[in-house]
């Protein structure tokens, strides 16, 4: 009986379409792999609902800012328009602030005042626009307490992280002085 050669037509074909069949399917099983840990891990929004409901109530900064006419206004308790990201999240009495994710601001000097004295406080400042100043900067260092939770299910607070990275040293110290005089 003659023997056959194993790479002689069909058989070195079916053998090269086999190991590319094969490792098509590897390189898709892996890639589907790192898209659920990426999705479990790395904070997206991709494929759970609450996560998609957060992303419906918390806009993103570019969104906001394009939404936002940027005036030429001083900041101060009255009217906050250059800051229009606040105003997308949180409510302040007497102002065009009207969000309902975030905790109310009306009185955020005093309720910083407050906070840092409480029992739970976990963050560092010792000031109330230190306070404002860490809750602007790390959102997720103190995350207020209350009946609404303000809470992601990874622990981290729904207020994004980064708002301050695109303001000004000076918009930054407006910010700041606005919130800590809401008495």
């Amino acid at each position: 009986m003659a023997e056959t050669d194993p790479d002689a037509p069909p058989f070195g074909i079916f053998r090269i379409l086999y190991s590319l069949i094969t490792w098509t399917g590897f390189l898709v099983t892996v890639a589907i792999l790192g898209w659920v840990m990426w999705t479990l891990f790395a904070n997206t929004s991709a494929g759970t609902t609450r996560s998609q409901r957060l992303d419906l109530v918390r806009p993103t900064l570019t969104a906001l800012a394009a939404s936002q006419p940027v005036e030429d206004e001083p900041a101060g308790p009255a009217s906050l328009p250059q800051f229009a990201t606040c105003k997308a999240c949180h409510t302040i009495a007497g102002t065009d602030a009207a969000g309902k994710v975030g905790p109310e601001l009306t009185h955020a000097g005093t309720q910083a005042r407050a906070r840092i004295g409480a029992a739970d406080y976990t963050g560092e400042a010792t000031t109330p626009e230190e306070y404002i100043l860490e809750s602007l900067e790390e959102p997720s260092a103190f995350i207020v307490p209350g009946p609404v939770t303000y809470r992601q299910a990874n622990g981290k607070s729904v207020m994004p992280e980064g708002l301050t990275a695109k303001m000004s040293p000076q918009e930054i110290d407006a910010l700041v002085e606005a919130l800590g005089g809401l008495e």
